[in-house]
């Protein structure tokens, strides 16, 4: 499998209208290990229809009101995952986040390549000067991508990251955009 990984396409592109639905599905179909690795809230998940409607219509405003972003990630132009973000303050900071949603294609280098990318077009197109993942500190795999990834521990702490999670501790890696000489 991975040899096969190296020479497959890999690509990143914003998610739009229904395309939406695969990250609602995502969430929806999480097993309860992922949902305690995540720490995910099965009580606070919207419903699927409220969940798309909320995205859609965010997706609607200017790229300087929004409150997510989700990039789609393609191996072979086959959906796999996303990379989002969150807690926008344009031109400043948002809080990422990434998900490979089939379980097969995990530990294989591919979050590591896909959230490079990721970066990369966030810094680039929302003018950000950091980016912000607090993963949760059981969820081993993030925490060490973070890390590959150039971004920096700060702390440990409890929280409830998201509408969507549990008080639970997670570490906080920031990540500063280098100035361009």
């Amino acid at each position: 499998m991975q040899k096969q990984l190296l020479t497959s396409l890999k690509t990143i592109r914003p998610l739009a209208g229904n395309e939406l639905l695969n990250i609602v599905d995502y969430f929806l179909c999480l097993s309860p290990e992922d949902d305690a690795r995540m720490g995910t809230d099965r009580e606070n998940l919207p419903s699927r229809e409220q969940w798309l409607q909320m995205l859609i219509a965010d997706t609607q405003k200017p790229l300087q009101e929004r409150h997510y972003y989700y990039l789609g990630l393609f191996l072979d132009n086959v959906p796999i995952g996303h990379v989002g973000i969150n807690k926008i303050d344009y031109e400043n900071e948002a809080y990422i986040h990434f998900h490979i949603w089939t379980p097969e294609l995990r530990r294989q280098g591919l979050g590591s390549f896909y959230l490079r990318a990721a970066i990369e077009y966030y810094f680039e197109h929302f003018k950000l000067k950091k980016i912000i993942c607090e993963p949760n500190v059981k969820n081993l795999e993030s925490n060490r991508t973070v890390l590959k990834n150039g971004f920096v521990f700060c702390s440990t702490y409890k929280t409830k990251p998201s509408i969507l999670s549990l008080e639970h501790e997670v570490n906080r890696y920031e990540l500063l955009r280098m100035s361009k000489l």
